[in-house]
């Protein structure tokens, strides 16, 4: 273990375009800290290539981590978590890049390879095909593995994408190496197995700023609160573009039927982004001529059009890793925690501030370091301990193999397909639900993720460092007023 420690302790230094004594050791935790000296914003302005076989928690998104291994000469496969992420860093790097994504075949990744290309992006489903292409010519063992926006892995496996993810998890031992890249980190001891002791490098950037969140706990009628703010929006367009991100598509469509009612807006004056799908156009043709947009487009030449609106919505699809360019851009975050069960949503958009707060590229990435959050309640476990709340989801893991066993031996009748959709405990596999592996990571990371996330609310000047302190200080106080 000592030797691999040093292994990665070296390959960063030898990566280093800074001097040395922004680097620092503790091979008691196998971590790495570089700090970023004033004025540098971009990874590329500090590595000449990211380290390999290492966890790398950025800290700030928009720094261009992707981008330094896009532009790098190592052999790449990038996996991401969404189809758009995919195609908005292929629209960006059209040249270098094999998009691999729904109806891409293995004889369409070999062809890309062996005409020159050496970069592939590729959803986490397509991480499978990926490696038969690169298996095929030979060459599998020559191309790392980066996994871009690694907290989806950890948030989506244990909530509705457990068998894609575990299957990266699993496989990922097949390439060069593997290195996982966020800027939202998940305390160590709640890493799924598979990644928890692999040496771990974390950035902090003298430059970067507190993310401010101006909330606001919406009492009655959420609809109509997030109206009256478009409304503002639109009828005064010097208060900037807004964005309002949802976690579903549902949530959307009352605040529509509200604007068309009240300003007979139609598409050429809000954009909606979502993922792409038959149920999907069918909800929004059911409000206007509306349909599924994206962040970037092209024109004909293929140059890079933004099509921005006054107004944007935008759901989960595109939260992490996806590039926004905006000059004047209003972030508003709505966390309709009542409605969670109807929308069958597990996770709370709150714990995304941070990747949504940075998603805007500007000439600074980490200034627009502000968010408006919209909220509706609170999350399950509120006012727990962290110890409290972590054998409260280790007695709600043995509740639920309890639960399976007692329902397989037909001394209870329970509805388990039904808690396949709503619990983070459970999930189905092949027709049968069973518990689910990555449950205790995505909960517990979900909570440290949220201490993480609203590091920046502060009293009086001073950041609040105790968790419950925050914690209590983010949903006591109304900041934001309609």
């Amino acid at each position: 273990m000592i030797r691999s420690i040093y292994k990665s302790m070296n390959q960063v230094k030898s990566l280093l375009k800074i001097g040395e004594s922004n680097l620092t050791e503790d091979i008691s935790t196998n971590t790495q800290t570089l700090v970023v000296p004033t004025g540098l914003h971009y990874m590329s302005d500090v590595l000449y290539d990211l380290p390999k076989g290492v966890f790398i928690d950025k800290q700030v998104c928009g720094v261009g981590g992707t981008t330094l291994a896009i532009k790098s000469n190592t052999n790449y496969v990038i996996a991401v978590h969404r189809k758009l992420l995919v195609e908005n860093k292929y629209i960006q790097h059209p040249n270098t890049l094999i998009e691999v994504k729904g109806g891409v075949t293995v004889e369409d990744i070999t062809r890309e390879l062996q005409n020159g290309k050496n970069k592939i992006i590729t959803t986490y489903d397509g991480l499978k095909k990926v490696s038969e292409a690169l298996s095929v010519l030979g060459v599998l063992e020559s191309y790392h593995l980066l996994v871009d926006e690694v907290q989806n892995v950890i948030r989506e496996g244990g909530d509705f994408r457990d068998e894609v993810c575990n299957y990266l998890l699993e496989n990922s031992c097949n390439f060069a190496s593997v290195s996982y890249l966020t800027a939202t980190s998940t305390e160590r001891k709640y890493l799924p197995e598979q990644i928890k002791d692999i040496p771990y490098l974390k950035i902090e950037w003298e430059d970067s700023v507190n993310i401010k969140v101006n909330q606001k706990h919406i009492k009655g009628d959420l609809t109509q609160a997030i109206t009256s703010i478009a409304l503002d929006h639109l009828d005064n367009p010097d208060k900037g573009e807004a964005y309002f991100f949802f976690n579903s598509v549902r949530g959307i469509l009352p605040v529509i039927k509200n604007l068309v009612k009240l300003r007979i807006v139609t598409e050429k004056d809000i954009k909606i982004i979502c993922a792409e799908g038959e149920d999907n156009e069918k909800l929004l043709k059911s409000v206007g001529a509306w349909k599924p947009e994206r962040p970037l487009e092209q024109d004909k030449d293929g140059n890079i059009v933004l099509n921005n609106k006054q107004i944007t919505f935008i759901t989960k699809t595109c939260f992490e890793g996806v590039d926004y360019y905006s000059d004047n851009p209003t972030t508003y975050i709505v966390s309709d925690a009542r409605n969670q069960k109807k929308h069958f949503v597990k996770t709370d958009i709150a714990i995304d501030i941070r990747q949504i707060a940075g998603r805007f590229r500007t000439a600074n990435p980490m200034s627009k370091q502000e968010v408006v959050l919209l909220w509706t309640g609170q999350y399950e476990g509120f006012g727990m301990t962290e110890q409290e709340y972590e054998q409260f989801v280790l007695d709600g893991i043995e509740r639920a193999k309890n639960t399976i066993e007692l329902t397989a031996q037909g001394k209870i009748d329970d509805s388990l397909g039904h808690l396949a959709k709503t619990s983070k405990y459970y999930t189905e596999r092949d027709g049968v639900v069973v518990l689910n592996k990555l449950a205790y990571s995505n909960i517990m990371s979900e909570y440290r993720t949220q201490y993480e996330d609203f590091k920046v609310v502060v009293d009086n000047g001073k950041e609040i460092r105790s968790l419950d302190n925050r914690l209590n200080k983010l949903y006591d106080v109304d900041c934001f007023d309609l």
